[in-house]
């Protein structure tokens, strides 16, 4: 009592913010916490649910029109005066279906870059298209997981070839490479998810001399 005392006469503003913010706490604790759970819980169960059904779709371009994927919601307490003891958001989300397709994505290309020297250590060459490739080397021709089309592939003048997915934008833009330190899963901007745009994901070429 006696330091409680000492602090209102020393510290008087302090004291009563500090005396304030323990009664929101109990409070809360006391009246609010078992809705706020519930309400979280519900919060959980629908991004379960926008994951399983990320899980099912084809493409990243399908995946992405789902709202809780480029827009992850924040959960907020319908209680007044909560959002400080609660702060959960489905950024994770986001990042672990961008994380997943990009991953699908590399798996189809490496396959397919595989396809391709074997098929030019049979026939010596690269084959002009990658039709070519099915069915001895590929049971069909391979498709971008990002938007569903046949992957993007063309022999180069210098003997070799050039394999790229559109990437998360879903954008062509050629086969244009990453920078070394570039991340292709993407980022978060403002609290929202930002896909890498004007890039490609392209199977590395050979260094130039």
């Amino acid at each position: 009592v006696s330091d409680i005392a000492k602090r209102l006469f020393d510290h008087p503003s302090e004291a009563f913010q500090e005396a304030g913010e323990n009664y929101q706490v109990t409070h809360y604790r006391g009246n609010k916490v078992l809705n706020d759970e519930k309400n979280l819980l519900q919060f959980l169960w629908d991004r379960e649910l926008e994951m399983r059904r990320a899980a099912q779709s084809p493409t990243w371009m399908q995946i992405r029109t789902q709202p809780g994927i480029t827009s992850p919601p924040q959960f907020k307490s319908p209680s007044e005066g909560t959002s400080q003891y609660v702060n959960v958001s489905a950024l994770s989300a986001s990042r672990l279906t961008a994380f997943a397709s990009v991953a699908e994505t590399e798996r189809r290309i490496l396959i397919t870059a595989i396809a391709l020297e074997r098929y030019r250590g049979k026939h010596g060459a690269y084959p002009n298209s990658l039709a070519q490739l099915s069915p001895e080397f590929l049971k069909a021709v391979p498709l971008d997981f990002m938007d569903g089309q046949p992957l993007r592939y063309r022999p180069t003048a210098d003997g070799h070839f050039l394999l790229y997915s559109v990437g998360l934008d879903c954008v062509d833009d050629g086969g244009k490479p990453p920078a070394p330190d570039f991340s292709p899963f993407g980022s978060f901007e403002h609290g929202m998810f930002a896909v890498p745009k004007h890039v490609d994901i392209v199977w590395p070429v050979p260094a130039s001399p």
